[in-house]
C-alpha cells in the first residue's frame, strides 16, 4: 500500500512539471469589442531590472491607447473628409497626423503579463463614457476660457493682467488640446489671437532720442530712454540691436549701451519676451504666445565715426591721419585726443646714404580732462636710402603700415565698439 502511494504521488507530481504556462491571448493580439463600447492599449518592455520596465511597459500601453482612442473618434470625420472633394482631405489628416495625444481620462488596467524576457501591460477605456465626460469637460473648460478672454478685453484692467488673463486661457486650450482639435481650433485660435491683438494695440511706447551726436566707440555718451504706456509690461520687455549691446533698465526704461559696435545705423527693436512676462506658464503655452505676438517698437540710432584730434609733429600728424582715418574722424574740437610723443629725423649714414627714423609713443585721452584711456609701447620704423626725401618717404610708409596694422586695433579694443 505505501509503494502504491509514493507511485501515485510522483505521477502526479510529474504531470503538474509537465503543465505548460499558458500565454494570455492579449498579449499575441489585442482585443477587439464588437460592439465598440471599450478600446484597448497594449504596451511591452524588456524586462531590465536596471531600469524601470514596468513603467515604460504602462507608458507604451496608454501610447497606444491613446493612438487606438484617437483613431475611434476620428473614424467618421475621416470618411466624411475623403467623400469630399474639394480638397478638404489632405488638410485634415495634415491637422491630424500632429495630433499625437489624446487627454486620456478614466482608463483603468486590465491585466499584466510577465515572461523571461518581456513584460506586458493591457488598459482599456469605455468610449461612450469617456465621449460623455469628454464633452462635458470641453464645455466647461471653454466656458472658462471665454471668461479669461473676457477679462483680457476689460480695458480698466493693466496690461500686465490682461496678458495673465490670455496666458491662462492659452493654458487651458493646450491643456484640452483645443489648439489641435480640429472641432475646436479654430474658434479657439480667433478668440485668442483677437484678445491678444487688443492688449496689443492699446501697448503704445516710444524712444525718447535726444538731438546730439551719438559717436561709435563711445557708448558712455549715448542716452536714450523707452516710454510705454502702461509700466506693468515692462519686466517682459526685451531689447536687441543691429550692432552693439544694448540693453533696457526695466524700473526706469532707460536704454543702456555697453558697446556700440562699429555700424554707423543701429536698429533697436524692443518685443514681448513672455518667459519673463509671465514666468509660471509652461513652455508650449509661451512659444505659442511668441509665435502669436506682433508687437515690437523699433528705432533707428546713427553714429558718427569717433571724432579725433591729433598732437604730432607736422612731418608726421598727416601720416598718423591718413593711416586711422578708415574708423576715425579728425576733428580739432573732438572728445578724444590722439598723442604722438615722438619725433621724425634724418641721420647721415656716410657713403652717401640717409637713415630717415620715426620715433615715439602714442597715448590715446579724453581732450578735457586727459584722462589716459591706452598708452602704447615704444614705436620705431625707419628707411635707408641714397636719396634723402626717398628715405623719408619710405620711412614714413613702413610707420603708416605700422600704425593700421599695429597701432589702430589697439585702439578700437580700448573704446567701446
Amino acid at each position: 500500500m505505501r509503494n502504491v502511494l509514493i507511485i501515485f504521488v510522483s505521477i502526479i507530481l510529474i504531470a503538474c512539471g509537465a503543465k505548460k504556462i499558458v500565454i494570455p491571448e492579449w498579449v499575441t493580439g489585442k482585443p477587439i469589442d464588437p460592439t465598440g463600447t471599450f478600446v484597448y492599449g497594449l504596451g511591452m518592455s524588456y524586462v531590465n531590472p536596471n531600469s524601470s520596465y514596468q513603467q515604460a511597459a504602462r507608458s507604451n500601453a496608454l501610447a497606444d491607447l491613446a493612438q487606438e482612442l484617437e483613431s475611434q473618434i476620428f473614424d467618421e470625420t475621416r470618411l466624411l473628409q475623403k467623400e469630399d472633394a474639394t480638397g478638404m482631405q489632405s488638410a485634415f489628416s495634415s491637422e491630424t497626423l500632429i495630433t499625437s495625444q489624446v487627454k486620456l481620462e478614466d482608463y483603468q488596467i486590465v491585466a499584466s503579463y510577465a515572461d523571461e524576457y518581456r513584460y506586458y501591460v493591457l488598459y482599456k477605456l469605455d468610449l461612450i463614457d469617456y465621449l460623455k465626460n469628454k464633452a462635458n469637460n470641453d464645455l466647461l473648460a471653454i466656458s472658462w476660457i471665454n471668461e479669461k478672454i473676457a477679462a483680457a478685453s476689460d480695458g480698466s484692467k493693466s496690461a500686465l493682467e490682461r496678458m495673465i488673463a490670455i496666458g491662462d486661457a492659452v493654458h487651458k486650450a493646450m491643456d484640452r488640446n483645443f489648439l489641435i482639435d480640429p472641432t475646436f481650433a479654430v474658434d479657439i485660435k480667433t478668440k485668442l489671437v483677437r484678445a491678444l491683438r487688443a492688449v496689443e494695440g492699446d501697448l503704445q511706447g516710444n524712444y525718447l532720442i535726444p538731438e546730439s551726436l551719438f559717436y561709435l566707440g563711445m557708448p558712455q555718451q549715448f542716452a536714450t530712454v523707452f516710454k510705454v504706456s502702461d509700466s506693468s509690461v515692462m519686466t517682459g520687455l526685451n531689447m536687441k540691436s543691429s550692432s552693439g549691446n544694448f540693453t533696457l533698465e526695466q524700473e526706469n526704461g532707460i536704454v543702456i549701451c555697453q558697446h556700440t559696435g562699429k555700424q554707423n545705423v543701429v536698429k533697436l527693436n524692443l518685443s514681448i519676451d513672455f518667459k519673463n512676462l509671465l514666468p509660471y506658464l509652461d513652455r508650449r503655452s509661451v512659444l505659442w504666445l511668441q509665435s502669436m505676438s506682433s508687437w515690437n517698437k523699433s528705432s533707428m540710432l546713427y553714429f558718427q565715426n569717433t571724432t579725433v584730434q591729433i598732437k604730432a609733429e607736422n612731418d608726421v600728424k598727416e601720416v598718423i591721419g591718413g593711416a586711422i582715418a578708415k574708423s576715425f574722424t579728425m576733428d580739432e574740437n573732438a572728445p578724444l585726443t590722439l598723442v604722438f610723443n615722438g619725433e621724425i629725423r634724418v641721420v647721415d649714414m656716410g657713403n652717401k646714404r640717409s637713415k630717415c627714423m620715426i620715433q615715439g609713443q602714442f597715448i590715446l585721452q579724453h581732450t578735457l580732462t586727459e584722462q589716459i584711456i591706452w598708452r602704447s609701447q615704444n614705436v620705431e620704423n625707419s628707411a635707408v636710402s641714397a636719396n634723402i626725401d626717398s628715405a623719408v618717404r619710405a620711412a614714413k610708409s613702413e610707420f603708416s603700415d605700422n600704425i593700421a596694422f599695429f597701432i589702430l586695433p589697439q585702439l578700437e579694443r580700448n573704446l567701446g565698439y
